[in-house]
């Protein structure tokens, strides 16, 4: 509907889509080894992850993998994306002992825009294991901001989601920034984003999901 309908900047970015405006592609339906996108944005980069752990996100920018997952770095978290992540890396790119292709650990970057629908869901049945709650800023994540103020998205405040889809370790993040800092998930009511106190202080929490 027209834009002047809605009372609030939040009314309007947490609009519901309205049925039918967005189909989901049969195959996805029907594949469960399929993914379908999770939001209304516009593909930045995408790619699989090389053993440095660095991402893809504008031209000539790229950002650590581990800072992004695990907020400050230290031994802890240190040894959380070591298991998590690195020895994945390696396990999905080892071929088995029949000689088949290795799975690859990929990325995908999505950028939503100020009249993009900001509502995201889940690309696939995902089991959700635990989630970390990593506070920070609200930068702008438009590229005119980007290229003159490097590593915005490992400063922001986001939301890292680890579990399980078709047996193989998935991780999916949404990522506040200027005038939508708020990050709800449906399942997570104990979820708390987009605060100063804990901005100013750059709190991580931890959650562990109940099956």
């Amino acid at each position: 509907k027209d834009f002047k309908e809605y009372n609030t900047f939040q009314d309007f970015f947490s609009r519901h889509l309205q049925v039918g405006a967005r189909t989901v592609d049969p195959l996805v339906l029907t594949n469960p080894s399929s993914l379908t996108s999770p939001c209304d944005g516009t593909i930045k980069s995408c790619g699989e992850i090389d053993e440095d752990g660095q991402i893809g996100f504008i031209k000539g920018q790229n950002f650590s993998l581990q800072q992004f997952m695990t907020g400050e770095a230290g031994s802890k978290d240190q040894h959380l994306y070591q298991k998590k992540v690195l020895d994945t890396f390696h396990a999905q790119n080892t071929t088995d002992e029949k000689g088949n292709k290795p799975r690859r650990l990929g990325y995908c970057v999505i950028y939503l825009g100020l009249g993009d629908y900001h509502r995201f869901h889940a690309p696939a049945d995902i089991d959700f294991t635990n989630r970390r709650h990593i506070a920070g800023a609200c930068f702008p994540v438009k590229d005119s901001f980007c290229e003159n103020h490097p590593g915005v998205l490992n400063r922001n405040e986001r939301v890292v989601l680890e579990g399980n889809w078709q047996g193989r370790y998935f991780s999916y993040s949404p990522v506040g920034a200027f005038n939508v800092g708020s990050i709800k998930v449906g399942f997570d009511p104990e979820l708390d984003t987009n605060q100063l106190f804990h901005q100013a202080f750059s709190s991580v929490e931890d959650k562990t999901y109940t099956p």
